[in-house]
């Protein structure tokens, strides 16, 4: 049986506190990083990362930060959540020169004259370009990020040490239609 968390020290303790899933790694369903990063070369390094919310798209963009500056690619990382709906006037006035590949997460949120202008910035200076976004459309889509009641359940026992029961897991996956982001708030309301 789980142990009981008391509720004066819930927030504290909380194993799926932000910078507990941030830390998570992202789980390929099929590929590998390996085969992952051969494809985004394939690509000319310009491409999406598509789901709906929750799914692990920035998980998947931060990672391959890391992995893309180890290969020297000092790439230039822009997020665009929580209402942003700029670029940065930064980025317009940067050459770029000491970037090779510009990431953008949520995309969707830029104007399409905005997000077209990301696009020749890139090209005309030979930069790639890899985005996340909700649905495909933007650029190539590079990998289609889905979730499953398996990988809630492997992410769920990493953050809290032991497993929970299987059928309540997959009614709180279920009621999150997948979206892992809600699923660990869930789970944590519940616990």
């Amino acid at each position: 049986m789980p142990p009981v968390v008391a509720q004066s020290t819930r927030a504290r303790n909380n194993p799926f506190a932000t910078v507990r899933l941030e830390a998570l790694e992202y789980k390929f369903e099929h590929d590998t990083w390996t085969s992952f990063l051969a494809r985004l070369k394939s690509m000319n390094y310009r491409g999406a990362l598509v789901g709906p919310e929750g799914v692990g798209k920035t998980t998947l963009l931060f990672e391959m930060r890391k992995r893309l500056a180890e290969d020297g690619f000092n790439p230039l990382l822009i997020r665009l959540s929580g209402g942003k709906r700029n670029l940065p006037l930064s980025f317009w006035l940067s050459s770029l020169k000491e970037h090779r590949i510009i990431l953008v997460d949520s995309a969707e949120n830029l104007p399409t004259w905005q997000f077209q202008l990301l696009k020749l910035k890139c090209k005309l200076h030979s930069l790639g370009l890899c985005v996340t976004a909700h649905k495909e459309g933007l650029l190539p889509t590079l990998i289609q990020c889905r979730t499953s009641l398996d990988l809630l359940d492997q992410l769920s026992e990493k953050l809290l040490g032991y497993k929970l029961e299987k059928q309540s897991l997959a009614k709180t996956y279920k009621s999150c239609d997948g979206n892992l982001r809600l699923a660990f708030l869930k789970l944590y309301t519940d616990i």
